[in-house]
């Protein structure tokens, strides 16, 4: 690692965690004086000083296209490509009043985020038991259609390792048509050259968020469940291809 990676890896990962810990500390020291009563309306608006805090640490800008309506309170399910560890920054500054996060259950174990993500009523799933991430999805729907809630998931379910599209999992399918709510596809460009999962640290630049037209599922079959997880996986690859002839997503040095 030459010095100038491994000066960018202290510097970003140690402002960084020190950001992360002043948010979460926040959150637990106003949870403990309003004994819980508030953590969702404030627990979001430290969400969106955490993203874009953690953003402008790393010293990327976030350009988001299409988001008038975001904050509506409507029964939703947002789907993201997940190829960057600047995801998780974009999609909490991004968040709306009536997210809700489905996250792998693994995150509840890992210190000061784990703490955020139980008191911030972030749904976390067991992948390695089916019965019970069945039973999660079923617990989400009810939540979804009674509290008008947009959940945020991404349908390849893990970092991708490279810049092409991994294959769309269906649970966000499988929700959409347990809700009767559209999809609602948001694509991220240029995150991957920004911050691979195999890089440490972030190179500036700016990143370009943009939506798509929603997919409704409807009352379909699990056979045709498939169908709509590839059209949707066409949809992120054609916008994703447009986005790079137009020259959207990432801009900087990739040193």
């Amino acid at each position: 690692m030459s010095y100038r990676a491994a000066w960018k890896t202290v510097q970003q990962n140690g402002v960084g965690w020190l950001y992360t810990v002043v948010i979460i500390s926040t959150l637990v020291l106003f949870t403990l004086v309003t004994f819980g009563r508030f953590n969702n309306s404030v627990g979001r608006r430290l969400l969106h000083y955490f993203g874009y805090g953690s953003l402008w640490i790393v010293s990327v800008k976030l350009e988001a296209v299409g988001f008038e309506d975001f904050d509506e309170k409507v029964a939703r399910i947002v789907t993201f490509n997940h190829s960057s560890t600047l995801d998780l920054f974009t999609m909490t500054a991004l968040y709306p009043v009536s997210g809700v996060g489905i996250l792998k259950k693994e995150m509840l174990r890992l210190p000061v985020i784990g703490w955020a993500v139980r008191l911030l009523d972030f749904i976390a799933l067991d992948r390695t038991n089916k019965e019970s991430a069945a039973a999660s999805l079923r617990s989400v729907a009810e939540r979804v259609q009674r509290d008008k809630l947009t959940v945020l998931i991404a349908p390849e379910g893990t970092r991708a390792a490279s810049a092409d599209l991994e294959r769309f999992k269906l649970g966000a399918f499988r929700l959409a048509r347990a809700t009767g709510a559209p999809i609602s596809p948001m694509v991220i460009h240029g995150g991957y050259r920004l911050w691979p999962r195999t890089r440490l640290y972030a190179e500036p630049g700016t990143l370009r968020v943009t939506r798509l037209p929603d997919m409704f599922v409807g009352d379909c079959s699990d056979d045709e469940l498939p169908v709509f997880a590839d059209r949707l996986r066409a949809m992120y690859a054609e916008e994703l291809a447009r986005g790079l002839q137009l020259g959207d997503g990432a801009t900087g040095d990739d040193g």
